[in-house]
């Protein structure tokens, strides 16, 4: 047990931090009193190793009347139990009250108690850090059984030690769970990544066994022309992003290197900016190269098929010929190209 009074002082020290003023009402001396009792129960179950119980009394007695004893006791079985975002929490909320003019002893040993447990438990706790590998329509996100406010992506969460579950949902895309568990003192990166929704086909019946009716052949031609410029504009207007993606990367990447004191291999500990910055910067970084190589790839297949169109399918002559064959009765649908 880490407290510097044995049980009998405990208890007394409890019973001072309790003690009626002559001009209090009725309600308030039957509140004090039963709080008081709870109290005493709660501190013998803790002095012998009972926390479950121990607890349960002390936040009883805290709920009928306030006392920083009780709360010294509530914190330290928090913390036993690795709830340790609980425990400090109340002990900050015991350091903001401070003591009151002539406080007793017991008064004391509780702030000092807080004090001490603060410093001690901060280092335990963990954290994660929640990015999108895109934006997602409607997304809904469940943290540990919550609803989490979109606010709190990007930064990081403070969290406890231990497992923990993620569920993320959007409009047109397949629910993920993500779960992960998390060592005293560490920090994750967590990218929520979704799958969109795969349409089934719907279901046909069989056709009917009929006898084939003469088919009937509509037959249109269209000039490919307005087509093969559009594709080739917005391929090289993709080309002429990618190249502007790649650019601000490679700048982006001489400057890390350069921060880094020119060394190749940095790591976030020579970063001048610390480790967080690093890692920003290091994100910044693979999105403008995977941004690049996205326009790149995307613009040079558009700019090719416009290409292909404008030199195999201009003019009259040689303009695409699409036709469309509808067997009536069978249901048969057959379209007809040529160049």
């Amino acid at each position: 047990m880490p407290y510097a009074c044995p049980l009998s002082a405990a208890l007394a020290i409890a019973t001072l931090s309790l003690a009626l003023p002559a001009s209090a009402e009725q309600p308030l001396q039957l509140r004090k009193a039963n709080a008081r009792q709870l109290a005493h129960t709660g501190i013998d179950a803790i002095d012998t190793g009972d926390c479950n119980t121990g607890l349960q009394s002390l936040e009883q007695a805290e709920a009928l009347y306030h006392s920083l004893v009780h709360q010294r006791y509530i914190a330290f079985c928090k913390a036993q139990a690795g709830e340790y975002i609980a425990a400090t929490e109340v002990w900050r909320e015991m350091l903001r009250e401070g003591a009151p003019a002539n406080a007793s002893a017991g008064i004391q040993l509780a702030l000092e108690s807080a004090e001490t447990g603060l410093a001690q438990t901060l280092p335990k706790l963990a954290e994660t850090v929640l990015r999108l590998h895109k934006p997602y329509p409607d997304l809904k996100v469940q943290f540990d059984g919550s609803d989490l406010d979109s606010s709190m992506i990007g930064s990081a969460i403070i969290l406890d030690p231990g497992e923990h579950k993620l569920i993320a949902t959007a409009t047109g895309y397949e629910l993920s769970t993500y779960t992960w568990n998390l060592e005293s003192g560490t920090r994750h990166k967590l990218e929520i990544e979704l799958s969109r929704k795969v349409d089934k086909p719907a279901a046909t019946e069989p056709a009917p066994d009929t006898a084939l009716s003469d088919p009937v052949f509509e037959e249109s031609s269209s000039s490919p022309s307005w087509l093969s410029l559009s594709l080739m504009i917005g391929g090289g207007v993709a080309l002429a992003g990618g190249s502007v993606a790649w650019y601000v990367s490679e700048t982006k990447l001489d400057d890390l290197h350069s921060a880094c004191g020119g060394d190749d291999f940095c790591d976030g500990n020579q970063y001048s900016g610390g480790q967080s910055a690093f890692d920003d910067e290091s994100d910044s970084i693979e999105i403008y190269n995977t941004a690049a190589n996205v326009l790149f790839i995307g613009g040079g297949v558009l700019a090719l098929t416009g290409l292909s169109l404008y030199l195999f399918g201009d003019g009259d002559d040689t303009a695409p010929q699409v036709g469309a064959l509808w067997v009536p009765g069978h249901g048969a649908f057959h379209v007809k190209t040529a160049f």
